[in-house]
C-alpha cells in the first residue's frame, strides 16, 4: 500500500533559498503565480459550513500541469495559496520537503465540498495523503482555512478563471 501511495502523485512542495523562514502565515485570499509562466489563475469563493458565510479568494493561482504541481507553491510572490487540478480523482499526496513556512492543505471532491484537512509541519517527509480520491486540493498558508471558520463540509464555487481548465461541472454551481 505504501509503494502504491508513492507512486501515485507525492508532490513535493520545495522552497527557494531565498525564501524568508515565515514565523507567521498572512491571512490574505490572494496570490500573486511567478513570472513568464503561463500559469491560469481563479477567482472563487468557499461557502462556510457553519454560518454559510462566503469567503472571496481572487487572483489564485492554478497548478494543473505536472511541471506546476511539482513546483507548487515555491516560487509565489505573497502569500502561499494555489489550487492543484487533476485530470483523474485519485488519493493523492503532499509533503513539505524542503518547504520552510507551514501549510495547510484542503483535499476537494466532485461536488466541491472540502472532505479533508491536513496541516503540515516544514521540512518534514510525513505524506499527508486524501482518504478519498479527489481531483482538486486547495494549498495554503497554515491559518488561512481556520481563521476564516473553513472546515470540512464548507464548499468552493469556482466565479471565473483566465483560461478553461477541466474543474468538475458542479464547481461551477452554487450550492442552494
Amino acid at each position: 500500500m505504501r509503494k502504491i501511495l508513492m507512486l501515485a502523485a507525492v508532490f513535493i512542495l520545495s522552497a527557494n533559498n531565498d525564501t524568508p523562514d515565515y514565523k507567521e502565515t498572512p491571512t490574505s485570499t490572494e496570490a500573486v503565480p511567478p513570472t513568464n509562466d503561463p500559469w491560469a489563475n481563479c477567482e472563487f469563493e468557499i461557502k462556510t459550513a457553519s454560518f454559510g458565510t462566503k469567503i472571496p479568494f481572487t487572483t489564485v493561482p492554478v497548478a494543473h500541469t505536472k511541471e506546476q504541481i511539482n513546483q507548487g507553491v515555491a516560487n509565489l510572490n505573497g502569500t502561499p495559496i494555489m489550487l492543484f487540478l487533476w485530470d483523474q480523482p485519485r488519493r493523492y499526496a503532499f509533503t513539505m520537503r524542503s518547504v520552510l513556512r507551514p501549510m495547510s492543505v484542503a483535499f476537494i471532491n466532485d461536488k466541491g465540498e472540502i472532505t479533508q484537512i491536513e496541516n503540515m509541519k516544514p521540512n518534514t517527509t510525513e505524506l499527508h495523503v486524501s482518504d478519498k480520491p479527489v481531483r482538486v486540493a486547495l494549498e495554503v498558508g497554515k491559518g488561512l482555512l481556520s481563521s476564516h471558520n473553513i472546515t470540512t463540509g464548507s464548499r468552493i464555487t469556482i466565479k471565473q478563471c483566465s483560461s478553461t481548465l477541466p474543474f468538475p461541472e458542479k464547481f461551477f454551481q452554487e450550492k442552494k
